[in-house]
């Protein structure tokens, strides 16, 4: 019967830490869809409109990893920034470069 109930505390332990571990999860998710909802929104408005434009001028409208001057997209660096960036965290990038940046296919 130790055992039994050893067995039953490690059973119970295990559950509890999985559902623990799923409600984190779920919260991370959570959080990131609400980020990028914001993120999206901020990407229309005129504030960003200003510095993407700001950026392609500053690369003479040119993709700065292909160097073509189709399909421009202007990419984040880092996104620690976000809402507050400066010049030196974004560059100008085809949607092909931009794509591979990312890892996904086109």
């Amino acid at each position: 019967t130790h055992r039994n109930n050893i067995n039953l505390t490690l059973r119970y332990f295990f559950d509890k830490r999985n559902e623990l571990l799923k409600d984190y999860y779920n919260e991370i998710s959570n959080k990131q869809s609400e980020w990028w909802v914001l993120y999206n929104q901020y990407l229309e408005s005129d504030e960003w409109k200003a510095k993407r434009e700001q950026r392609l001028e500053i690369d003479n409208y040119h993709c700065v990893h292909c160097d073509t001057t189709k399909n421009l997209q202007v990419h984040h660096i880092s996104y620690v920034y976000v809402g507050n960036e400066n010049m030196d965290d974004l560059i100008s990038v085809c949607y092909s470069c931009h794509c591979k940046i990312h890892g996904r296919q086109i």
